[in-house]
């Protein structure tokens, strides 16, 4: 399952940073640009004496330099580049949109799931209970005797394979409420990690 608050949070940050390329684009089309550079050259006649081809003898040491101004008075590069950063800025606004939609929802059905498993883990805790219950007086009744006699009427003295099947009864109880315990714990931590508390959760585990 992937983890809806790392989802949300990309999206927010794709959708600032979209956002400011933006605004700079919407900016550069309205500020002019200043370049400047700058040249160092270095000539040697090892190989050859290629000043002897000109009139006046080349210095050994060049170097150059200048600088440029571009006023943006009509760009239509620059509109185009503007105009496809703010749509890029818009689609990643509203996929952040749709990032922090999706995690309400996911934690909503998280929490709703958790409510109806907890409520499933009490009634197979209940069932437990009542089924260890049923199997102590089972026990005792095989130990003591129903006490109601065997005439017409009478309720039947109870057998091994009673016993046996409370047993039986008991156990299957048992797995039951570790079963819906066991779901449980999962919808929690599905929970924790939907909103992004699972890390603070293990630090706090591994300090004990």
């Amino acid at each position: 399952m992937k983890n809806p608050r790392l989802c949300l949070g990309s999206a927010r940050a794709n959708a600032i940073s979209k956002e400011k390329v933006a605004r700079g684009d919407l900016m550069n089309r309205f500020f002019p640009q200043v370049s400047f550079n700058a040249l160092y050259s270095r000539s040697t006649t090892i190989l050859n004496d290629f000043s002897s081809y000109y009139r006046l003898p080349i210095p050994t040491d060049n170097f150059t330099s200048g600088f440029g101004v571009q006023i943006p008075i009509f760009d239509l590069g620059r509109g185009a580049k503007a105009r496809e950063s703010a749509a890029d800025a818009l689609r990643a606004k509203v996929e952040a949109e749709q990032a922090e939609r999706q995690s309400e929802i996911q934690i909503a059905e998280l929490t709703g799931s958790l409510r109806e498993l907890d409520t499933l883990a009490e009634i197979a805790s209940l069932k437990q209970q009542i089924a260890g219950e049923q199997l102590k007086s089972v026990l005792a009744q095989l130990e003591l005797g129903n006490g109601t006699g065997s005439g017409p009427g009478s309720t039947p003295q109870l057998t091994p394979k009673d016993e046996q099947l409370a047993r039986i009864e008991a156990s299957n109880k048992l797995e039951d409420s570790l079963d819906a315990g066991f779901e449980l714990d999962k919808a929690r931590l599905n929970l924790l990690r939907a909103l992004g508390h699972m890390e603070d959760w293990l630090h706090e585990l591994s300090g004990k």
